[in-house]
């Protein structure tokens, strides 16, 4: 692919995705809708959003060397944080509604 065409399509694609967040963002009032979604997201985008800011490539890379070095016990840290996070998310979910 030569320069001109890498251009031309990041160009589309910067177009595109400037028209798209201006369209999504016409029912954003306040900072607070951005933030919060308004309060009116599905719990799988809700979830969704939560792992993608907790698992990267980091802790992905870190998981398995640390799941490498210290076996079963490795995987059940992991296990006991994803249980620790469902469990706060359960006990605080009635007092921020």
């Amino acid at each position: 692919m030569n320069n001109m065409s890498f251009m031309i399509w990041f160009s589309v694609y910067a177009c595109a995705m400037i028209t798209l967040g201006c369209y999504v963002s016409r029912k954003q009032k306040t900072g607070e809708d951005f933030l919060l979604g308004g309060r009116s997201l599905p719990m799988i985008l809700t979830l969704g959003s939560t792992v993608g800011t907790m698992v990267g490539t980091g802790s992905s890379v870190g998981a398995v060397g640390f799941g490498y070095s210290n076996g079963w016990a490795g995987m059940l840290y992991g296990l006991g944080g994803a249980v620790g996070i469902l469990l706060v998310a359960w006990l605080f979910a009635p007092v921020r509604r």
